[in-house]
């Protein structure tokens, strides 16, 4: 009873390199460190995951986390390329986030093009929400969660316009 969620994603063919999560997440409590030396995964938090070359190729696994308050972005989410919005109700967080596939550095694609992103292309996705206790992760959820560094684990996810 006090951990659950659901979030939807979308993708809009009139702003091609942008996808949109909008998540919504019921926690008893919310846990994040404010220390800098904290690492992402012992605090709750949104983890996205993206392969977008959908070949196996580990360069092509991106990551986006994004801390339960909205207010830390880790691994490749920053400033640049993620857009966060939160909204707390009581032990209830909605999230709205934006992500630009196109603004994570050469390093993630191996100096590759800009991931161009049309009607039909496949692409793995994951997204999961990890809940700390105490600054260790105790339980998951989330569709094909856990998934961080094994593409067969990770879901499809297919560009449609409508």
């Amino acid at each position: 009873d006090d951990f659950s969620g659901f979030a939807y994603v979308v993708w809009n063919v009139e702003n091609p390199d942008n996808i949109y999560i909008a998540a919504q997440l019921k926690d008893n409590s919310i846990s994040v460190s404010n220390n800098k030396n904290s690492k992402w995964y012992n605090d709750d938090c949104l983890e996205i995951i993206f392969d977008t070359s959908d070949d196996n190729t580990l360069e092509q696994l991106m990551k986006w986390v994004v801390s339960a308050d909205g207010n830390k972005l880790s691994v490749l989410a920053n400033t640049e390329n993620t857009v966060v919005a939160t909204k707390q109700s009581g032990n209830i967080t909605t999230y709205e986030i934006e992500i630009s596939l196109n603004r994570v550095g050469e390093q993630v694609r191996n100096n590759k093009q800009d991931i161009v992103l049309t009607d039909g292309l496949i692409m793995g996705f994951s997204i999961a929400y990890n809940d700390s206790e105490n600054g260790e992760r105790k339980y998951q959820i989330g569709w094909t969660k856990g998934a961080s560094s094994d593409r067969k684990l990770l879901g499809n996810l297919r560009m449609i316009s409508q």
